[in-house]
């Protein structure tokens, strides 16, 4: 009976895991993924995906590259601009059977191996939806920005959506750090309005999860792990997409009209100009590894 009792149980996990918690006890929370991409194997961008690695970023400008290696998309770039790659992923709200989802989940795997940090220069890494306009122009751009995370050198992560009134970052034909200064004490006063506890270090992997509410407009909750240390954690919650307060001076996109729909857009960039000139030249070398993007359901 031991043997036979063992084989069932055996037998019923193996198809709870091979169908999605078809099987599961009923009220059994479960995440249905939308993407779940562990980049083992991959040599080029997936299905669907595609990749801008040149000038018509909405905080890029200039050359970048993405690449994959060891199981890892790799996002650099380097020299005298902006420099950095955005990936653009299947629209969460771009399949029928998805739309009626308005809270999504998206976990990633991040780490900077090499960027140039400082009081005018600053590597971030912001998720946006596929509402952004006119990324090449000075005045009427418009960033579809959800949610972003930054560091300048003050070995600190930043959250962007803590301080949404004043951009950390601007987009356009001159994309910047709109918050440098003329030394690192002044760039962190500067900031200060963003600063989680978190400590950053370049060649440190990060675990990102945050919980978006499109309904309400804001990110439920964003938490960051380094993931060799877990005791360095901060989870920040309730705080607005970033998008009302992302647009040129002439945008077409109205103040009440910057409510990004879905999730579809992941940059990141080392900035080199800055609101108090150019920094220096960049390097960046980043790397993403399992975004997961989904939603949860609960089984019958």
């Amino acid at each position: 009976m031991k043997t036979l009792c063992t084989y069932v149980l055996s037998i019923a996990f193996l198809a709870i895991a091979n169908c999605g918690v078809v099987n599961a006890q009923p009220g059994t929370v479960y995440n249905k993924y939308f993407i779940n991409q562990d980049f083992d194997g991959v040599s080029a961008l997936p299905a669907g995906w595609s990749g801008d690695a040149g000038n018509s970023n909405i905080f890029t400008k200039g050359g970048g590259a993405i690449a994959f290696r060891d199981g890892m998309m790799v996002m650099s770039g380097a020299g005298g601009g902006n420099r950095g790659t955005q990936v653009t992923v299947p629209a969460t709200d771009s399949n029928e059977a998805w739309t009626g989802y308005t809270t999504w989940f998206i976990e990633l795997d991040w780490t900077v191996n090499k960027g140039v940090l400082g009081r005018r220069n600053a590597v971030h890494l912001t998720f946006l939806g596929n509402g952004t306009q006119n990324p090449n122009n000075g005045t009427t751009w418009y960033a579809d920005a959800l949610f972003g995370i930054y560091t300048f050198g003050d070995d600190l992560v930043h959250y962007w959506n803590m301080d949404s009134e004043t951009p950390a970052f601007l987009g356009g034909s001159g994309p910047s750090f709109n918050k440098g200064a003329a030394d690192l004490a002044a760039t962190s006063a500067l900031n200060a309005s963003t600063a989680t506890t978190l400590a950053f270090a370049t060649g440190v992997t990060y675990h990102i999860t945050a919980e978006l509410d499109f309904q309400n407009q804001k990110v439920v909750s964003l938490t960051i792990t380094e993931k060799d240390n877990p005791a360095n954690t901060v989870t920040v919650t309730d705080k607005p997409f970033l998008a009302p307060t992302l647009g040129g001076s002439e945008s077409a996109v109205a103040v009440e009209n910057r409510k990004p729909k879905n999730f579809s857009v992941l940059t990141c960039v080392n900035t080199r100009g800055s609101n108090d000139g150019n920094g220096d030249n960049v390097d960046l070398e980043a790397y993403v590894d399992n975004l997961q993007v989904y939603v949860k359901e609960t089984s019958l």
